[in-house]
Protein backbone atom coordinates (compact mmCIF):
# COMPACT_ATOMS: atom_id res chain seq x y z
CA UNK A 1 0.00 0.00 0.00
CA UNK A 2 1.42 3.53 -0.79
CA UNK A 3 1.36 5.75 1.75
CA UNK A 4 1.95 9.84 2.09
CA UNK A 5 4.73 11.42 4.37
CA UNK A 6 4.27 13.24 6.71
CA UNK A 7 4.19 16.37 4.66
CA UNK A 8 2.38 19.79 5.60
CA UNK A 9 3.71 22.21 3.15
CA UNK A 10 5.48 22.74 -0.43
CA UNK A 11 7.89 25.11 -1.27
CA UNK A 12 8.41 26.72 -4.59
CA UNK A 13 11.56 27.27 -5.27
CA UNK A 14 12.71 30.66 -6.29
CA UNK A 15 14.04 29.31 -9.78
CA UNK A 16 10.23 29.14 -10.61
CA UNK A 17 9.21 32.48 -9.13
CA UNK A 18 11.63 34.76 -10.49
CA UNK A 19 10.06 35.03 -13.91
CA UNK A 20 6.43 35.36 -12.52
CA UNK A 21 4.68 36.36 -13.89
CA UNK A 22 5.91 37.32 -17.37
CA UNK A 23 7.10 33.62 -17.86
CA UNK A 24 4.02 31.32 -19.24
CA UNK A 25 6.31 28.58 -18.83
CA UNK A 26 7.00 29.47 -14.95
CA UNK A 27 3.54 30.77 -14.39
CA UNK A 28 1.71 27.72 -15.75
CA UNK A 29 4.54 25.27 -13.51
CA UNK A 30 3.73 27.40 -10.52
CA UNK A 31 -0.08 27.46 -11.24
CA UNK A 32 -0.30 23.58 -11.28
CA UNK A 33 1.94 22.87 -8.71
CA UNK A 34 -0.04 25.34 -6.42
CA UNK A 35 -3.49 24.10 -7.38
CA UNK A 36 -3.16 20.06 -8.40
CA UNK A 37 -0.48 19.63 -5.90
CA UNK A 38 -0.54 22.36 -2.47
CA UNK A 39 -4.15 23.03 -2.57
CA UNK A 40 -5.47 19.33 -3.82
CA UNK A 41 -3.52 17.55 -0.74
CA UNK A 42 -4.31 19.98 1.84
CA UNK A 43 -0.55 21.61 1.97
CA UNK A 44 0.42 25.01 3.00
CA UNK A 45 2.12 26.35 -0.09
CA UNK A 46 4.94 28.76 0.57
CA UNK A 47 6.99 30.74 -2.41
CA UNK A 48 10.87 31.36 -1.69
CA UNK A 49 12.32 34.44 -3.30
CA UNK A 50 9.44 36.94 -3.98
CA UNK A 51 11.33 40.56 -5.17
CA UNK A 52 7.94 42.29 -6.85
CA UNK A 53 4.59 43.21 -5.57
CA UNK A 54 3.35 41.71 -9.45
CA UNK A 55 4.99 38.31 -7.94
CA UNK A 56 3.05 38.61 -4.74
CA UNK A 57 0.05 39.37 -6.25
CA UNK A 58 -0.08 36.51 -8.81
CA UNK A 59 1.27 33.70 -6.23
CA UNK A 60 -1.92 35.35 -4.02
CA UNK A 61 -4.13 35.28 -6.58
CA UNK A 62 -3.79 31.49 -7.63
CA UNK A 63 -3.90 30.52 -4.11
CA UNK A 64 -0.23 30.65 -2.83
CA UNK A 65 -0.87 31.22 1.23
CA UNK A 66 2.88 32.24 2.30
CA UNK A 67 6.15 33.71 1.11
CA UNK A 68 9.18 34.74 1.41
CA UNK A 69 11.92 37.40 -0.23
CA UNK A 70 13.12 40.78 -0.42
CA UNK A 71 9.62 42.20 -1.41
CA UNK A 72 8.93 41.45 2.54
CA UNK A 73 12.47 42.12 4.18
CA UNK A 74 16.21 41.27 3.17
CA UNK A 75 18.38 39.16 5.16
CA UNK A 76 18.87 40.48 8.53
CA UNK A 77 21.32 39.66 10.92
CA UNK A 78 19.64 37.75 14.24
CA UNK A 79 20.27 40.83 16.44
CA UNK A 80 17.76 42.91 14.22
CA UNK A 81 15.18 40.16 13.64
CA UNK A 82 14.60 39.42 17.31
CA UNK A 83 12.94 42.47 18.12
CA UNK A 84 10.58 42.36 14.80
CA UNK A 85 9.05 39.11 16.21
CA UNK A 86 8.09 40.14 19.42
CA UNK A 87 6.97 43.24 17.43
CA UNK A 88 4.76 41.56 16.03
CA UNK A 89 3.66 39.19 18.37
CA UNK A 90 2.41 42.24 20.74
Amino acid sequence: MLKWPPVTAMKLDRSLVQGLPMSRKNAAIVRTAIKGGGLAMRLTTVAIGIETEAQRAFLSGIGCEKGQGDLFSYPLPAGQLRPMLGAARS
